[in-house]
């Protein structure tokens, strides 16, 4: 096991990760959990990208589809 993470099983399918922080970057760490995660913990990412990201993603699309000539 890696000296900056600790694996504890709570259930039979959950499962509690202690990562240290100098080791792991949060947006690392939310990425890899969704591989092992239902629909669930993917919502729960997508709304946190969402807030993080959200006016980002509306002007790459305004921009996007202005140079088409816009949508109908």
């Amino acid at each position: 096991m890696n000296k900056g993470t600790f694996i504890e099983q709570l259930s039979s399918t959950v499962f509690l990760v202690r990562l240290k922080k100098k080791f792991y970057e949060p947006d690392a760490v939310i990425q890899t959990a969704g591989l092992f995660t239902d629909q669930w913990l993917e919502r729960q990412i997508r709304l946190d990208l969402e807030k993080r990201f959200g006016n980002l993603r509306e002007i790459i699309y305004k921009k996007a589809f202005a140079a088409v000539g816009g949508i109908s």
